[in-house]
């Protein structure tokens, strides 16, 4: 025998910012079901002069904890029901925590709500492979000049002098003073000669601007795309990527040795001001994430599963308190965006 529909209607309404409320309604029969099961679990705790825990008749047990909060309580277990089985009926990709509002409660009736929620929203992409062909055939050429190598050099002649440092005891330090740029000073670092050494130097330094570079270019891809996109931010995605932004800038704060409340008492600005100039920035970053899954979506793009439990089980090795389903989301998230960009460079050659 087929159980009864958790719901009887679910009139659903789209707002902006990709919210949707949803106008939803219980028989009265399921909430008298769920307020049964209510009153059994609150009158085992009910204690009341004269008689045994739990054995009150339930007249005094309605006096004593009152019949509305018994029913609030019960509404609660329809709407979460109702609600779950909303979500699959209608195919809503629903994110966050609904605002649910109870707009009618009443013994013997049925049960009248509304759900305020926010959805993944529908990401249209302009031609995206085109923007990424384009970009990436105009990679710029990295070279190093012998100026860079002569900087590095000096920083590891003389590692207390920082770059660019002001200081004059600093800026006095004679040359002399300093170890010869010999063979035997790169072998002292475990080289083959000077040339070897500076070689060494070159290239690393090649590959930390191809680095910075790629970085940029993928951006700039991101961008580019993102002009010819549609998307109706939920500010649900903005605020999250805000909370994100302020939690790593504390940490950096505080790693620095000054606590946060007095850095911003420093800086004479408040958390609330930091948030609304960095909203521009949290949404550009809210959008590009949405652009690099749909673009995963469309060329069923997805992650290697051994490759993840690696990710994993390093991430775990080294912040074992670490919450393993986020982490997971986290890597799994960064794995596949690396995955995308890779697709999109590939496109120009």
């Amino acid at each position: 025998m087929k159980s009864e529909k958790s719901y009887i209607s679910a009139n659903i309404k789209k707002l902006k910012n990709s919210e949707i409320e949803i106008e939803g309604e219980v028989t009265s029969s399921q909430l008298i079901l769920d307020r049964q099961v209510v009153f059994k679990k609150i009158a085992k705790d009910v204690e009341i002069p004269g008689f045994r825990k739990g054995q009150a008749p339930e007249k005094l047990i309605i006096e004593r904890v009152g019949e509305m909060a018994i029913l609030k309580e019960a509404a609660e277990l329809c709407i979460a029901r109702a609600y779950e089985d909303m979500i699959v009926d209608n195919k809503l990709d629903v994110i966050g925590r609904p605002e649910v509002v109870i707009t009618k409660l009443a013994p013997n009736n049925s049960l009248c709500f509304k759900i305020k929620t926010a959805v993944m929203p529908e990401v249209k992409l302009g031609n995206y492979t085109k923007t990424a062909k384009e970009i990436a055939s105009g990679e710029e050429k990295i070279e190093v000049d012998e100026k860079e190598v002569e900087e590095v050099l000096n920083q590891i002649r003389n590692p207390e002098k920082t770059e660019g440092a002001q200081d004059e005891n600093k800026k006095s330090t004679d040359d002399k003073n300093l170890p010869p740029l010999t063979d035997e000073f790169a072998k002292s670092l475990g080289l083959k000669d000077l040339a070897d050494l500076k070689e060494k130097i070159k290239e690393n330094l090649k590959q930390q601007k191809s680095v910075k570079a790629k970085g940029k270019r993928r951006m700039l891809i991101v961008d580019e795309i993102a002009k010819n996109t549609e998307i109706e931010l939920p500010l649900l995605l903005v605020e999250s990527e805000l909370q994100k932004m302020m939690a790593s800038f504390q940490d950096r704060v505080e790693k620095s040795g000054l606590k946060f409340k007095d850095y911003l008492i420093e800086a004479k600005t408040t958390e609330e001001k930091i948030r609304e100039e960095w909203k521009p920035q949290a949404e550009k970053k809210a959008k590009a994430q949405l652009i690099l899954n749909k673009i995963a979506e469309e060329q069923k793009i997805i992650v290697d599963p051994k490759k993840l439990e690696s990710e994993m089980e390093l991430v775990i090795k080294q912040y074992p308190q670490a919450n393993k389903e986020s982490a997971k989301i986290f890597i799994e998230t960064i794995l596949k965006n690396e995955a995308v960009f890779e697709f999109l460079e590939k496109l120009s050659s």
